[in-house]
């Protein structure tokens, strides 16, 4: 666990002390888009006091963090999704394969025997193993 650390940032001309384990970079960088927010939302409405002003950046923050947590929530929901379909993609994949095996060994059965056939679908090419094995079965039992 990072080790806390004492920040001072000034925030509307007030000095604060902020406690944390997020770097100084981390931390100027929200003090200026603090500081730039306050400054417009003071610039739209001059009459706010600096408590109204300062819950006005406080919701449109947390209205930001909402809208953040909500999209990152999408995204994840998304990407389970792309993987459930990336795997439904590789197993129909590894199907068509097995499918390319089986007519590429049908052929290769065909050829041993001197058989010039056109293979056109794995069906056929199952049929035709199957077929070549009942000969060698009828073949053998026949000795």
């Amino acid at each position: 666990m990072s080790e806390k650390k004492r920040y001072k940032a000034i925030i509307d001309g007030k000095n604060y002390t902020i406690i944390g384990t997020e770097s100084k970079e981390q931390l100027d960088i929200v003090t200026r888009i603090v500081n730039e927010q306050l400054g417009e939302i003071k610039k739209i409405s001059s009459d706010l006091s600096n408590e109204d002003a300062a819950i006005l950046m406080a919701i449109n923050a947390v209205n930001d963090q909402v809208k953040k947590q909500s999209d990152l929530l999408q995204q994840q929901k998304e990407m389970k999704e792309l993987r459930r379909a990336n795997a439904h993609v590789k197993e129909l994949e590894m199907r068509i394969k097995k499918m390319d095996e089986l007519e590429e060994k049908a052929r290769q059965a065909l050829r041993a025997q001197g058989i010039q056939q056109e293979i056109v679908d794995p069906i056929q090419a199952q049929q035709i193993l199957n077929q070549l094995e009942k000969q060698k079965i009828r073949s053998k039992s026949e000795e």
